[in-house]
């Protein structure tokens, strides 16, 4: 890909940051609850002003995510992707993760759980996908000032991304046992979550 471009897509890439880093102050106390207990989550959805700032926020670091993960070869090169770009690889496999995620939601809602119920529990995952862009965008400043090796920042952010998905998991579970019970909140989790998971994060642990 031209360098231009690359110049392109990372200064949009720092506006989009800088604009979501000034939603942060506004819900960075729910945000970092989220991690310690479940119920934040719930609160949190239920604001609507929070709820649509935590949208908000999440789409705008999307780029910043994108960049970080091509830019250290999170997502190995494969047949029949090899020849191309680093961004526009990573990209596919997101959006081909949100694809997959959206459909699932959309065939498996509705069974045993109202509509808002479970909505919160799937939104969820918009708090933890916050968390996570910020903690990989401290350690690129952080390989960056200490020049730490390449394959050394990837490493540390492949395992940044599956640490934070598996507490995304872990208080996803927790909602959706809260209102269906332990038996249809794990059968939620495995319905829902086994083919994202495989997209987004097994390439991670086979690297």
């Amino acid at each position: 890909m031209p360098d231009e471009v690359i110049k392109i897509l990372t200064v949009f890439a720092c506006l989009t940051f800088l604009w979501g880093v000034s939603i942060f102050p506004q819900i960075g106390l729910s945000l970092l609850g989220c991690i310690v207990r479940w119920k934040e989550s719930v609160n949190l959805h239920a604001s609507v002003s929070l709820s649509r700032m935590r949208d908000s926020a999440a789409w705008l670091l999307l780029p910043t995510f994108l960049l970080l993960c091509s830019e250290y070869d999170i997502y190995p090169a494969v047949w029949p992707l090899e020849a191309w770009p680093s961004i526009v690889r990573t990209s596919l496999v997101f959006a081909v993760y949100l694809l997959v995620r959206g459909l699932c939601n959309l065939v498996f809602r509705g069974w045993k759980i109202s509509r808002k119920d479970f909505y919160c529990a799937i939104c969820c995952q918009r708090n933890f996908f916050i968390i996570l862009v910020f903690i990989m965008a401290l350690t690129f400043c952080v390989s960056f000032i200490f020049g730490l090796a390449h394959e050394v920042t990837s490493n540390v952010l492949g395992w940044e991304i599956v640490v934070v998905y598996a507490v995304h998991l872990i208080r996803k579970t927790q909602i959706f046992v809260h209102y269906v019970g332990f038996l249809a909140g794990f059968l939620y989790l495995c319905t829902l979550e086994i083919l994202p998971t495989g997209l987004l994060v097994a390439p991670l642990l086979l690297r």
